[in-house]
């Protein structure tokens, strides 16, 4: 064998020793002969997961960690792509933390900067599909993983659209990448709200699900300590910091309602004079017929009740 054809043969595969697709007439055929896949439940709540990811355009996968929500999102993707009802399945993940940091902190081209932040999806689909056919995805350009950073300007159709860690991202990045798909396409959004990692944690996304319930076309399903599938031992890790959650502030107020970031709600009529609801960066006290609302919300220092 001459070295050019010994160093064509290693052209055929990948820096991880897959195999590449040659053309797209071969990826049609490879794709032709994938095994069905259909995911199956552990539990009620992954089969109402599962039901809902089916029925809806945008589905919510929130809360314990350890639930099965990456897995869920992954394997309904394939598996609704082996459906035929969709072309490509987009990738999306925060790739900053805090305003500081911003994409050209990472090294390398685009792929280069986003390819670390989506391991925990890659890692998730190799799992569900295997490394060769996870390649011909991304090689075809099925998979494409994408800088939530870009996605202004954006539409996406006959597309599953993943997002995950969305407690990291704000509400109106959120309300960008919801609304930037066609009605042939689908949503699927994975999260924890215990999770934040935000400089500012009340800017979260995961503050405003609330909205979302109750509506058309629109799922929420939120996970608790006792439908982690991973093991006993993420349990008993759960449950050690359970008590160390930092407390709810103040979110939004509506009315006479103030919604709490974590979901609850608080009559301010119920109020006592002088009464405290809430501590850390933002809370409000009752006093003089006026509610006082300092730190978090600076905007509204004092309103009338």
């Amino acid at each position: 064998m001459s070295k050019n054809s010994k160093k064509s043969n290693n052209n055929d595969y990948d820096k991880n020793g897959i195999p590449k697709v040659k053309s797209s007439v071969e990826g049609k055929y490879l794709l032709k002969s994938l095994e069905p896949y259909k995911l199956s439940p552990r539990n009620e709540k992954q089969k109402k997961a599962i039901k809902a990811v089916r029925e809806n355009k945008i589905v919510f996968l929130i809360g314990a960690v350890g639930s099965g929500k990456t897995t869920i999102g992954c394997a309904m993707a394939y598996e609704l792509f082996q459906s035929k009802q969709f072309k490509q399945i987009i990738l999306l993940r925060p790739v900053t933390t805090s305003k500081t940091e911003h994409l050209g902190y990472l090294k390398g081209d685009m792929n280069d900067k986003i390819e670390p932040l989506l391991l925990p999806l890659k890692s998730t689909f190799q799992k569900i599909m295997g490394k060769e056919v996870y390649q011909l995805f991304v090689d075809m350009e099925i998979i494409v993983p994408f800088a939530i950073n870009f996605i202004e300007g954006m539409t996406y159709e006959n597309s599953i659209i993943l997002l995950d860690e969305f407690q990291n991202i704000d509400d109106e990045t959120l309300r960008s990448i919801l609304t930037r798909i066609t009605d042939d396409s689908k949503v699927i959004v994975m999260g924890d709200k215990n999770q934040i990692k935000l400089e500012n944690p009340s800017l979260s996304s995961s503050h405003s699900t609330d909205r979302f319930k109750n509506k058309p076309e629109i799922s929420v399903i939120e996970f608790e300590e006792q439908d982690i599938v991973r093991g006993k031992i993420t349990k008993i890790v759960e449950s050690c910091y359970k008590n160390d959650l930092p407390k709810p502030v103040v979110y939004s107020i509506d009315g006479n309602i103030a919604t709490m970031t974590d979901g609850s709600k608080v009559n301010i009529n119920n109020l006592k004079e002088g009464e405290v609801v809430a501590y850390n960066d933002g809370y409000i006290v009752k006093g003089e017929k006026k509610l006082y609302s300092p730190h978090s919300m600076p905007e509204i220092d004092w309103i009338d009740i």
